[in-house]
């Protein structure tokens, strides 16, 4: 009886065991993932494919069965389609642990299998929090040149990623900015694929090291014609796997990235969602990825109401699922109906895409410890403290010295004019949190150069906010409601009853995915807007309106403004003079029989003559040594720029303080080019700060006092206009030449052009041998020498300028960088510097690489700058 009874206890512990075998961390990870799934019923399956933006409102949502991740305080519209998401980032970090580990005590205890969750957020350069560092911006850091300092900052950014529990991070962009109009390009790491790849690397691999999964996004090329964003493309294989796939190549296959986020836009005629051909052949079946692929927010849905090639979400989920999408991110838990019968689909590709996931939460060790440390303020500060540091370095080694005529570096008593909004704010650009410990250029210029040295002057308009300002209760004229009937019909002609009324604040439409209401479509419809208003004062005023042709104004029912016949974007204005005490009637019209309905009414003000600025500035500007014009742009997500130019008013206060006989250093403050034709010549220095982070002021101040050079490079072309646009240096040969009539087609300062404070001398170039096979490695010596009167970083250019090849390559092409520190006299020696042939060559498939017959080695400062040739080298049986 003793012996059945311990056979009895053995098998029962045996079972227990058994029936816990996925959370037994000494079993193979394959052998839990296939346990656990083993064990999963289908909507506990289709919840480990859904991930969203999350307070955690158990009332609203259904999480009983589980969820992959939620992106702790941030939510997005609740609208399917809606694709910007909101961040709170007022929590302590203090705030955060408490509520990600109630979060994750209720997976991990109060759900069936105690799945625990990933909490994942935004990182491209800094979390999207207010307690984190915020870096310079990602096309900074890639103007530094120096992708060790991005290890540095991608490490710092996973510690304090993981003392808040973030074990993903949606970032790093590696599109390639093929267009400077396109708003995102300050979001990725410029034109080049090689340097964009090495930038790339560097992030994934410290992150993925640190225990935090990276995602590379996005996949594949969301910039398309005119530099929009999220417009369709269609390249051929060779030519994405010769440039826009060569990041994401690297950092899955050297970086160790474990996700990758898809695109917006279309591929040859698929969503990048959706595409078979992205996803399951080329990153699944060709790159072997073993990881797992996420959509961008409500970019599933995209098939139904921007792509057209599902008419339901549960169609295009279905599509995308199959087509070897893994995740569906949604802005709103309630989405999840939305494309429950894909998610919940038995089937071999739904358990593939749970596999995937689930594999990357064993590898983080969430089932061992799902919980976080709590940290103490004064620890969480110190990590702050230097991650603010290492902000101030990286900031001045991106900044990017373009014109410099004997006016920089700034004496320590130089009278400084400040202007420009930009200068006394710190703007970090897209995708950033509050930063921790924000330093302004005014606050920057005025520790280092003392107060009484800098006048700031701030302009009484912004230069980009416009003239014109909305009719609405706040800026229309006094006794103006501010409320407007407006009706809406289903055809462009008025007829019959309004499908739909109500009132609006002011008329300010936009339709683009959309119409004014499901009732109306998003085309063929017209709108009707009214409002009335007794004048309480006498005055005049100029009203008009703007948008899409199809548009009247009527006072009184006179039309004073029409632009009726359907053809483009117009704005047209009147002169209306008001009495007091009158009544007034207005009316607008507008049809739409198509689509991208856009409309906008508006009064406008008269701004102060610039005159009058200036007089009221003469004291400031003839009492300063140097004037300091701080421009910045519009730009961003959904921001394309048409025009790259400056702002009419701070062209005009550049050239005008030029004609004072002040010295103009112009800082640009932005993530992308802007021409300069209009008053490149009236600046004596120009710098590109980018998006300096929060440290950017003292990183600015030290750089023009000169306690330190400035030793950026410019990560893409800035052209001399936009009609030169898409340019990059990074092209194959022409049929012809590239110039136009009376221009020519080279660009105003090229990719990795940036001057030093010090000048540096290149000789010596020696090769190891003039032939090559592909398994070898060029090794090469030469020497630099800081022959200048400052100590200062050079970043090295090594470029590959084919003589011939069998197949069209790049004209020249970036292969290798270094970024040497010297201090002044210091001569440094490359001896045996190795470059593997394989880098030489270029990727044209999965397998095959295209590699020069012949070549020249190019060294030098800029892509136009050689300082130092090889003789013809010869690669043998490429």
């Amino acid at each position: 009886m003793a012996y059945k009874f311990a056979l009895l206890s053995f098998l029962c512990a045996a079972q227990f065991l058994w029936a816990q075998a996925y959370k037994d961390p000494t079993l193979p990870t394959e052998a839990r993932v296939a346990d656990l799934l083993s064990r999963m019923t289908p909507a506990e399956k289709a919840w480990q494919l859904f991930m969203v933006p999350s307070v955690f409102d158990t009332t609203k949502c259904r999480f009983q069965d589980g969820i992959f991740g939620i992106q702790l305080f941030a939510s997005g519209q609740a609208d399917p389609s809606a694709q910007l998401l909101q961040y709170d980032q007022s929590s302590s970090i203090q705030a955060h642990i408490a509520r990600a580990n109630a979060i994750q005590r209720y997976f991990v205890e109060q759900t069936r299998l105690g799945i625990p969750i990933v909490f994942f957020d935004e990182g491209l350069h800094g979390l999207v929090r207010g307690q984190a560092t915020s870096f310079p911006q990602s096309i900074a850091l890639a103007a530094s040149f120096d992708p060790q300092l991005m290890d540095a900052v991608a490490l710092h950014i996973a510690q304090e990623a993981r003392q808040l529990g973030v074990r993903q991070v949606l970032s790093p962009v590696l599109n390639l900015a093929s267009d400077v109009r396109w708003g995102r390009v300050e979001e990725t790491y410029g034109e080049d694929p090689y340097l964009a790849s090495q930038m790339g690397l560097h992030y994934c691999r410290a992150l993925e090291q640190a225990g935090v999964v990276c995602t590379p996004k996005h996949f594949i090329a969301n910039v398309g014609e005119g530099g929009r964003d999220s417009y369709p493309i269609g390249f051929s294989q060779r030519s994405l796997y010769m440039s826009h796939y060569r990041p994401f190549l690297t950092a899955i296959q050297e970086g160790g990235a474990r996700s990758i986020m898809s695109a917006y836009n279309s591929f040859d005629g698929k969503a990048c969602s959706s595409s078979a051909t992205l996803l399951n052949e080329t990153l699944k079946k060709d790159w072997g990825f073993r990881g797992f692929v996420l959509s961008d927010a409500n970019a599933v849905g995209g098939e139904v109401v921007l792509h057209r090639t599902a008419s339901t979400y549960a169609e295009s989920g279905t599509h995308a699922l199959h087509a070897g999408l893994d995740l569906i991110f949604q802005t709103d838990c309630a989405h999840f109906e939305l494309f429950a019968p894909a998610l919940l689909e038995q089937s071999a590709q739904i358990d593939s895409a749970v596999a995937r996931v689930l594999r990357v939460k064993f590898e983080l060790g969430l089932f061992e410890q799902p919980y976080l440390k709590e940290i103490s303020t004064k620890t969480s500060e110190h990590v702050l403290d230097q991650g603010h540091e290492l902000a101030q370095k990286s900031a001045e080694a991106s900044f990017v010295l373009l014109k410099n005529e004997a006016l920089l570096p700034l004496a320590k008593n130089t009278r400084i004019a400040l202007f420009g909004a930009a200068a006394a704010t710190t703007p970090l650009g897209g995708y950033s949190g509050t930063g921790y410990q924000n330093v302004s250029i005014l606050a920057g210029l005025e520790s280092c150069f003392g107060k009484q040295q800098v006048q700031y002057l701030p302009l009484p308009i912004d230069p980009w906010k416009e003239s014109v300002r909305l009719l609405n209760r706040l800026s229309g004229p006094k006794g103006f409601s501010g409320e407007f009937k407006a009706r809406y019909f289903a055809n462009p002609n008025f007829e019959g009853p309004a499908v739909f009324e109500c009132t609006e604040d002011q008329i300010d439409h936009h339709w683009t995915l959309f119409g004014p209401s499901e009732l109306t479509g998003n085309g063929f419809y017209s709108a009707r807007y009214t409002s009335d208003w007794v004048s309480e004062s006498d005055t005049t005023l100029t009203i008009g309106l703007e948008g899409n042709g199809g548009f009247r104004l009527y006072i009184n029912d006179s039309c004073l403004v029409s632009s009726w016949t359907k053809a483009g974007f117009e704005q047209k204005s009147t002169q209306l003079t008001l009495q007091k005490g009158k009544s007034y009637q207005l009316r607008v019209d507008f049809y739409e029989p198509q689509s991208n309905g856009q409309l906008r009414c508006f009064i406008q003000s008269k701004a102060a003559p610039l005159e009058e600025q200036f007089i009221a500035y003469e004291k400031a500007i003839t009492s300063s040594d140097v004037a300091v014009v701080v421009v910045d742009y519009p730009e961003g997500e959904f921001q394309d720029r048409s025009s790259l130019a400056l702002a009419p008013a701070q062209i005009r206060l550049i050239n005008e303080l030029n004609a004072c006989g002040l010295p103009v250093l112009v800082v640009i403050v932005g993530g992308s080019a802007v021409t300069m034709s209009a008053w490149q010549s009236s600046a004596d220095a120009i710098l590109y700060a980018w998006y300096p982070g929060e440290a950017g002021g003292t990183a600015l101040a030290n750089v023009l006092s000169g306690q330190c050079s400035p030793s950026g490079k410019l990560p893409f072309s800035i052209p001399q206009s936009e009609g030169q646009l898409p340019l990059s240096y990074w092209h194959a040969p022409t049929g012809r030449g590239d110039a136009y009539v009376r221009q020519s087609g080279e660009a105003l300062y090229p990719f990795g052009f940036g001057l030093s404070y010090s000048d540096f001398k290149y000789q010596q170039l020696e090769i190891n041998k003039r032939e090559l096979s592909t398994s070898d490695t060029l090794r090469l010596s030469f020497v630099i020498q800081n022959t200048g009167k400052f100590n200062a970083a050079e970043a090295i250019q090594f470029y590959i300028k084919p003589i011939t090849s069998q197949e069209s390559l790049p004209v020249y092409y970036l292969a290798h960088t270094e970024k040497p520190f010297l201090k002044k006299g210091e001569t440094m020696a490359y001896i045996q510097l190795k470059i593997p042939v394989t880098a030489i060559g270029i990727p044209t498939s999965a397998t095959t690489r295209a590699y020069p017959t012949s070549f020249y080695l190019q060294i030098g400062s800029s892509s136009k700058d050689i300082r130092l040739q090889s003789q013809p080298i010869k690669i043998v049986n490429p």
